[in-house]
């Protein structure tokens, strides 16, 4: 029987995610080991690379899906990856630049910091999620927007590859 496409892009996001996820559970037991309280985990800037880890695989996704494709709407394509830079990925390296210049953990600034590195790491899973599963192949062009590509993309298949 074969497997939905849908079920097969979210097992290999899903095992991305894992990958990910890994260094954090085992810090979290090395944590738990030595303090005696794993959620003190949390206070890690491990969070923050990891959002940004995930932000800027889940624009890579994104433009390796759509890239090429003569059915992607290039202009929204480019808005999409503008906005996940812009929204997502500049966002989560700012915060990530604020952890880890944080000298005082007890400051009432860096509890704060905590929450949000958290709230970012939540956001790139689910938006990591979203663009490994759901999105697909990208936004599509109507077959009228298409046609004047069609020849170009023909004939492109039948070139030998050339290497500069």
């Amino acid at each position: 029987m074969k497997t939905p496409i849908r079920v097969a892009e979210f097992r290999v996001a899903l095992s991305e995610l894992l990958i990910v996820l890994l260094p954090l559970l085992v810090l979290a037991l090395v944590i738990g080991f030595n303090n005696g309280n794993p959620l003190d985990v949390l206070d890690d800037a491990e969070w923050s690379f990891a959002a940004a880890i995930l932000m800027g695989q889940t624009v890579v996704k994104y433009v390796s899906r759509t890239a090429g494709n003569p059915e992607v709407r290039n202009d929204v394509s480019s808005l999409i990856v503008a906005a996940l830079i812009v929204l997502a990925v500049v966002p989560t390296l700012i915060v990530l630049s604020f952890v880890l210049n944080t000298k005082h953990p007890m400051h009432p600034e860096h509890t704060g910091l905590i929450w949000t590195q958290c709230g970012m790491f939540i956001a790139s899973v689910i938006l990591f999620m979203i663009f490994g599963t759901l999105v697909g192949r990208g936004p599509r062009m109507s077959r009228e927007q298409r046609a004047p590509y069609a020849a170009e993309y023909a004939g492109d298949a039948a070139a030998p590859m050339v290497s500069s």
